[in-house]
Parts: C-alpha cells; structure tokens; sequence
C-alpha cells in the first residue's frame, strides 16, 4: 500500500513565519517613526527659511524704506495678514523688527529639528525656546518675529504660537 504525501504548511511552520514578520514589524516601526520625525522637522525648518527670506525681502526692498509709517501691514489676496514691518517712529525708515505670520510647524517633539536647525543663518538668536534652540515640540501655526539692528542685523528671533 502506498502512502500518501501531505502538502502543505505545518501549523507551527506557519507560527513561526508568523513570529518572524512580528519581529520585523516590531523592529521597524521606530526607525519609520524617526524617519517620519525627521521629515517633519525638515519641512519646519524649510518653513522657517521661507519666512527669512519673505522677511529679508522685505527689509531690503528699497520702495519699503520710502513709506516711513509704523506698523505696515502686508495681506494676501484673501486678505489675511501675512507681514508686518515695524518702524522705529513714525517719521523713520529704520526698520525693528518684521513679523511673518501663518509659518506652519509640523514637528511633534523637541528635538533641535534633528539637528537641521543648526543651517539657518538666525539659529544662535532664537529667544522663544533656548532650550530647543527655537523647536517648540509641537506643531501648528506660529508668527515669527525677526528683530534688527541698526545695521540690519537679526539680534533676535522669536516663536510665537497663533492657535
């Protein structure tokens, strides 16, 4: 009499293959999340550049330093605020300060912006979070303040949260 041949998987085959695709997931799931993380604090970081430069567009524009009035306000087409230029009176052209709104933060943990942070050329005056070197470790929409000296220099930078 001949015997028949089983085909097929054993049930403790299938554990073990099973056991092996967990180990994997487990081991995957923190280096996606770094990853994810990290991509965030990229895409702050390169919303925080883009509001430099709006703010030095504006502080070299020359048309910006002929209208001498306090407090210019700059709005989109929706007529929401997106700048505003400070003055040091009224009746000078010398600029303090410049505010860019609406720059959106998509990190969720303070981490320095993975160390991306260090490249912007105002990294050393972040006043907000010293700490974190201006990462507040959670996302939304932040106004950010630029402050100048005489010589056109950025002394300050400040992270204000706007929810």
């Amino acid at each position: 009499m001949r015997k028949e041949e089983n085909k097929g998987f054993t049930l403790a085959e299938l554990l073990i293959v099973v056991a092996i695709i967990g180990v994997l997931v487990a081991i995957s799931i923190p280096i996606f999340s770094k990853q994810l993380e990290k991509a965030r604090d990229a895409t702050s970081v390169a919303n925080l550049r883009s509001a430099y430069a709006e703010a030095m567009a504006e502080y070299l524009n020359p048309d910006l330093s002929l209208k001498k009035r306090k407090g210019l306000v700059i709005k989109d087409s929706n007529g929401n605020i997106t700048m505003s230029v400070n003055f040091e009176s009224e009746t000078s052209s010398t600029i303090t300060s410049i505010v860019v709104y609406n720059v959106d933060i998509e990190s969720k943990k303070s981490n320095n912006w993975s160390g991306l942070g260090n490249n912007l050329p105002f990294y050393s005056t972040f006043k907000t979070f010293p700490q974190s070197h201006g990462d507040p470790g959670k996302s939304g929409k932040v106004k950010v303040t630029f402050t100048y000296d005489e010589d056109g220099n950025i002394t300050e930078t400040r992270l204000t949260d706007q929810s």
